[in-house]
């Protein structure tokens, strides 16, 4: 099974996206993922890159082989728990591509209720730590404190944000299909 990334990936090079640099500044992507994602997919035969050109640069296509791959793997992501945001986030753009916006909804919200009680579970983890801290005074747990604390509000915000998108999807689909649909005609 491939990764939301490499699937991502595939997706993108599907779209048109054919090298790192336009993978980079269309689809947001690292360089430092987006090169590797690609060695693996063409490793796995699953894109194939052109014979390298002007600096070195190789223009990706995506295989019959990756075709497959993306169709089945896309809906294997939506079964998955992620609590990565670039993970959700790929996930969801992967079943939108695939005109399933409601399944993309879905996911989004899902992945909210998710990141919810991993937040949870962080701020406790940070009250347990904070309730230790005055024994002893500022130590390493002191960084831990923080960070965790961080993290909570992270997923918070990270969880309402998701809600947020997967209302205003709706909202766009539902613009695109008044908007689309024929009208009736006058005799």
């Amino acid at each position: 099974m491939s990764t939301s990334l490499e699937l991502f990936v595939l997706a993108m090079v599907r779209q048109g996206l054919a090298t790192p640099y336009e993978l980079k500044t269309r689809a947001g992507l690292s360089l430092g993922s987006t090169v590797p994602a690609l060695s693996r997919l063409e490793e796995s035969g699953l894109v194939k890159a052109s014979e390298e050109g002007a600096r070195r640069s190789r223009r990706f296509s995506i295989t019959v082989k990756g075709t497959k791959a993306l169709a089945q793997g896309w809906e294997d992501q939506l079964a998955t728990e992620h609590t990565d945001l670039d993970s959700i986030l790929r996930v969801a753009c992967l079943a939108w591509l695939h005109g399933d916006t409601k399944a993309c909804q879905e996911f989004m919200k899902r992945s909210a209720n998710g990141l919810h009680g991993w937040a949870g579970s962080l701020r406790a983890e940070a009250d347990r730590i904070a309730a230790k801290l005055g024994e002893k005074g500022p130590d390493g747990d002191t960084f831990v404190w923080l960070r965790t604390h961080c993290e909570a509000a992270r997923a918070e915000t990270d969880a309402a944000t998701l809600v947020e998108l997967s209302d205003q999807i709706g909202k766009k689909v539902e613009k695109k299909g008044r908007t689309t649909t024929p009208r009736k005609q006058t005799r």
